[in-house]
C-alpha cells in the first residue's frame, strides 16, 4: 500500500500538489510584527504568511525566505522582554521571527518532479 502511494507521489509534478490550495499571502522581510498582524487579520482565515526578500534595485519580490504564523507572532509577543515593551516588540522586523535554518525553504519550478527533489 505504501509503495503504491510512493509511486503515485513520484509521478506528480509540484504544481499538481498545489492544486486547490490557496497561495500564502506575501509579506516583505522588512515588514514589522505589527504589519504581519494586520495582514493576518485582513486575510480570510489564513493562519500563515510567506515572508519574501525584496531586491532593492528592482523593487520586486524575489524569493521566499520563510513562513510566519500567528503562533510565531504570539509566542514572540509573550516573551518577558516583549511583554514589558510591547510597542518595541510590535515595531521589530518580522525577519527576527524567521527560523534561521538555510534549508527550510526550497525554491522549486512548478514542473519539477517530486522524485527528483534533493532535500
Amino acid at each position: 500500500h505504501f509503495q503504491c502511494m510512493a509511486v503515485q507521489l513520484l509521478s506528480h509534478e509540484i504544481s499538481d500538489l498545489c492544486l486547490g490550495k490557496p497561495p500564502l499571502r506575501p509579506l516583505p522581510a522588512s515588514s514589522t510584527v505589527a504589519d504581519a498582524l494586520s495582514l493576518l487579520r485582513r486575510s480570510a482565515g489564513d493562519p500563515s504568511l510567506s515572508v519574501w526578500s525584496v531586491t532593492a534595485a528592482a523593487g520586486e519580490i524575489s524569493r521566499c525566505v520563510g513562513k510566519i504564523s500567528i503562533v510565531d507572532i504570539l509566542c514572540s509577543l509573550c516573551r518577558e522582554d516583549n511583554l514589558s515593551q510591547p510597542s518595541i516588540a510590535l515595531n521589530s522586523p518580522i525577519s527576527l521571527l524567521l527560523n534561521k535554518s538555510p534549508n527550510l525553504v526550497k525554491q522549486l519550478e512548478t514542473n519539477s518532479r517530486v522524485g527528483r527533489l534533493k532535500i
